[in-house]
Parts: C-alpha cells; structure tokens; sequence
C-alpha cells in the first residue's frame, strides 16, 4: 500500500512542476534552404506584438539564434496576414518573404503553430521554408525526468525481489 501513496505524491508532486501559465508556449523559429540565407528565432506561441497595425502587420520581439544573414543582430519580425501575402520580413528588410500565412487570430493578438511554411521571395522564386516547433519547457523536462527515475527505482526494487527469493 506504501508504494500507491508514494505513487500518488509523485504524481501529484510532477503535477505541480509542470503546471503552465497561460497556456502559452515558446517555439523555435527556424528559416532557410533557398535564396534569403538563413534565419533563427524563438517567441512565444501567443505573444504580445510590439507594434500592430490592424489588417496590415504585426511586429513582434524575438530572442534570435545566431545572426541575420547579413551578419547583423536583430530584435522583431514583421509578420504579414494572408490577404496580404503571409510570410514575414525582417525589421531591416535583410529577409522579405512572402507565402503561407504563419499566425492566425487578428493582428493584435497573433497565435502562431507549429508547422511548415514555404514562403517566395519578392520576385516569387522559392526563398525557403521556415520551419516552427515547440521548445519543451522546463516542467516537462522535470516531470520526464520523474518519470524515469520512478522507473529506475520500480526496476533496482524487482531486481531486489528476485534476487531475495532465489
């Protein structure tokens, strides 16, 4: 009976780690394999924009993974909605793509999802693709790690079994 109680404290310990806040999540932006170079960012799933222009864009502050193409920091990217084009440009204009739209919701409350876009570049030859996915956050990883570790203790105490019935 021991083991069902210190079960339940597990799960409900693993519970409390991994509970998120506001359901919003953070996402690796990552864009290349065509003629605008290559490009990497992370934000959030659900993020407040930084600038909004109702029915035209939405400007939005990004952590980057390495450089732009130029070999400049950058900070936002533009977004486009899709009666307008889709796809995205670089504050700088370093990279303008244009293509599937990759959030969805108004301008001012942007949600964006994992996927695959492929996006034109201004004269419509294929740019590249950007590629979004989600970023595990840290309760998942702790509850994970839970996991196996209660695994690893069920296994020893079996192995411990055995061993003293034999």
């Amino acid at each position: 009976m021991s083991n069902w109680v210190a079960s339940a404290l597990a799960a409900s310990l693993g519970s409390a780690l991994c509970a998120s806040s506001a359901g919003a999540s953070v996402l690796l932006f990552a864009f290349g394999g065509g003629s605008a170079g290559h490009l990497s960012w992370k934000q959030d799933s659900a993020p407040t924009p930084a600038v909004f222009s109702a029915d035209f864009s939405t400007t939005v502050d990004v952590t980057p993974v390495g450089l732009d193409p130029n070999g400049h920091a950058f900070s936002q990217i533009i977004f486009y909605p899709a009666f307008i084009g889709g796809g995205f440009s670089m504050t700088n204009y370093v990279v303008n793509v244009f293509g599937d739209p990759v959030y969805t919701g108004p301008e001012d409350a942007p949600v964006f999802a994992p996927g695959v876009y492929t996006l034109l570049d201004t004269s419509g030859a294929q740019a590249g693709t950007l590629s979004v996915t989600a970023i595990p956050e840290p309760g998942a990883w702790s509850l994970m790690l839970l996991g196996v570790g209660g695994f690893g203790a069920v296994l020893r105490r079996a192995r411990a079994r055995v061993t003293a019935a034999t």
